[in-house]
């Protein structure tokens, strides 16, 4: 019989990014649903036409608030981790053909003379 492996130890940051990018990633869907909802709504109900674009733009006003409430704090994490991982800058070295055409470098605007 094998021993329980003790539980798995997240940083509380890292956690907490993980829920943020799942949030982030869930918003679409969430939102597609909720964009239906009039469609299942029975004219019986009182809202109209009129209640249903007020719907429909405050929604949308709504998704692009939490869009940006979410994406602000993953910015800023995402940032964090490039600056703290980087490898070294090494210049970019590019390479010619030895005929100067230019062939393989993306194009002759490198070449040399005319």
């Amino acid at each position: 019989m094998k021993t329980p492996r003790p539980p798995l130890f997240l940083e509380r940051s890292t956690y907490r990014r993980r829920r943020m990018m799942d949030a982030a990633r869930i918003l679409p869907v969430v939102g597609f649903v909720l964009i239906l909802l009039p469609v299942l709504w029975t004219h019986s109900g009182g809202f109209g036409t009129a209640g249903e674009a007020v719907y429909l733009f405050g929604l949308w006003g709504l998704l692009i608030v939490a869009a940006a409430l979410l994406s602000a704090p993953l910015r800023g994490a995402l940032r964090r981790d490039a600056q703290g991982n980087a490898p070294d800058a090494r210049p970019e070295t590019r390479t010619r053909p030895v005929d100067g055409t230019g062939v393989g470098t993306g194009g002759g605007a490198e070449r040399d003379g005319p």
